[in-house]
């Protein structure tokens, strides 16, 4: 399953939006194994937060170094889904960034994998980057292998 959740919401936002896609995942067949993985944009706070007073939001990030990284704890999307049986430590590379930003604004964990029903190995976070060195997405690329249990 692919998804990419809303930006401009906040942490609760994200929880919601992600538990309709776990429900309708779960209505379609609650036993099949599952890879769910995209843009989660767990950005550890609402957009007005880290937009509103951008300076503000600077220097909530610099006292709180890995903040954008180690997000759990602020995204209640990891609690819900660990709750209907998916895990993401074996799929992810966790203390890696996802995101490209100019220099200046922090970057952060905001694409993930989630597996239920699967074991997951060799996670990777890939450069997105063309032949000439430029990018070529705001994000990195994600890779993970996986099998059945």
């Amino acid at each position: 399953v692919s998804e990419h959740l809303e930006n401009r919401t906040d942490p609760a936002g994200r929880a919601i939006q992600t538990r309709h896609l776990v429900d309708a995942i779960d209505k379609y067949d609650p036993e099949a194994p599952v890879l769910l993985g995209g843009d989660f944009n767990t950005l550890t706070a609402s957009h007005e937060e880290r937009h509103g007073d951008p300076a503000a939001w600077l220097a909530r990030v610099a006292a709180e170094p890995g903040r954008l990284i180690d997000v759990e704890r602020h995204e209640p999307l990891f609690a819900d889904l660990a709750g209907s049986g998916f895990d993401w430590q074996a799929a992810n590379n966790l203390d890696l960034p996802t995101q490209r930003r100019e220099p200046e604004t922090p970057v952060g964990r905001i694409d993930w994998f989630f597996t239920r029903g699967l074991l997951a190995s060799a996670p990777a976070t890939i450069a997105a980057i063309l032949p000439d060195g430029s990018p070529s997405s705001d994000h990195e690329a994600l890779a993970v292998t996986i099998r059945l249990k």
